[in-house]
């Protein structure tokens, strides 16, 4: 290859950090030196770029990095590349290294920086990095397989502690805005319900009457599946429950309560189960449960903080 035709790229991962990152950033550098060109990586995502925080690659760089978890390039978000000036401030430090092309591994914000890079003249390849699964023209994004994993194995012990004591458990996963996680983790694990954000729902109906239907068949209390953000929104739960004030719907959409249910934390989920299966055994109405729910939030919290991001 002549020195006109080699070309000077960078690596950069941003957002939230997904299995499998590494893999890609050591398939990025490796098939740049392959090919002869000059590979960059950029340390700390956007926020790095904007402080022009970059090294050269080269082979040993990348070496043992592809069974290790997040990036080793960090990853970190950037409120100054989000203004105009922001960006045109990138573009000039691409510029004076010598940047010839850009490849950005991240998600949905990542790939909007990506576009904005790409309108401004900086040839850019974005590679889906996420485990929510919500970038277009994939069928899989980076990481997703293994956080999908990740929850089936994590509900499977669950759910051996929980029918053991003859509980239920109210099961989150992450995704945001989308529900791919919530629904291929519900399917896998045989939950009784599966609530994601796509579809609206009513707490009742589908899943109060449906574990009641599950029992009649002589099955014991399982573990419906909810998405990260949604369902239990300040929307729904105001339109389907009265008295319920600001204070409280902002406990219940920290999500902590259910995230607890999940990572461990025993108060709570233990607490959430019964709940539950009170709606369920003792027919209890929801609305009264949720308000239970939302008067032991204060404890609760209170002294978990560590739930709370």
């Amino acid at each position: 290859m002549s020195e006109t035709q080699k070309k000077t790229f960078a690596v950069l991962t941003s957002g939230g950090d997904a299995p499998g990152m590494n893999a890609a950033v050591r398939s990025v550098v490796r098939t740049a030196l392959h090919k002869g060109h000059t590979i960059y990586g950029i340390f700390h995502g956007y926020e790095g770029l904007m402080q022009n925080r970059m090294d050269e690659l080269q082979e040993r760089s990348v070496s043992n990095i592809i069974n290790r978890g997040g990036t080793i390039l960090y990853t970190a978000r950037s409120k100054e590349f989000t203004t105009e000036e922001g960006q045109k401030k990138a573009v000039e430090i691409l510029r004076s290294r010598g940047i010839d092309g850009l490849v950005v591994i991240g998600g949905d914000g990542s790939f909007r920086g990506a576009q904005k890079l790409s309108a401004l003249g900086i040839p850019t390849i974005g590679l889906p990095g996420t485990i929510d699964n919500d970038i277009a023209s994939t069928e899989y994004t980076i990481g997703f397989d293994t956080a999908l994993n990740t929850a089936v194995q994590s509900i499977d012990k669950l759910r051996d502690t929980s029918q053991s004591h003859d509980r239920c458990s109210v099961v989150e996963v992450m995704g945001r805005n989308a529900g791919h996680l919530a629904l291929y983790a519900g399917l896998a694990t045989g939950a009784i319900a599966t609530l994601i954000p796509e579809r609206p729902f009513n707490l009742d109906c589908d899943v109060v009457d449906r574990m009641k239907a599950t029992m009649t068949t002589g099955k014991r209390l399982g573990h419906p599946v909810r998405s990260l953000k949604n369902p239990f929104s300040r929307a729904y739960l105001k339109a389907e429950y009265s008295g319920i004030s600001d204070e409280e719907l902002e406990a219940m959409g920290t999500g902590s309560l259910y995230r607890a249910a999940v990572e461990g934390d025993e108060k709570t989920g233990s607490f959430l189960a019964g709940q539950i299966a009170a709606i369920v055994n003792k027919e209890q109405p929801a609305a009264e449960i949720i308000r239970e729910i939302f008067e032991e939030a204060e404890t609760v919290l209170n002294g978990a903080k560590k739930w709370v991001k």
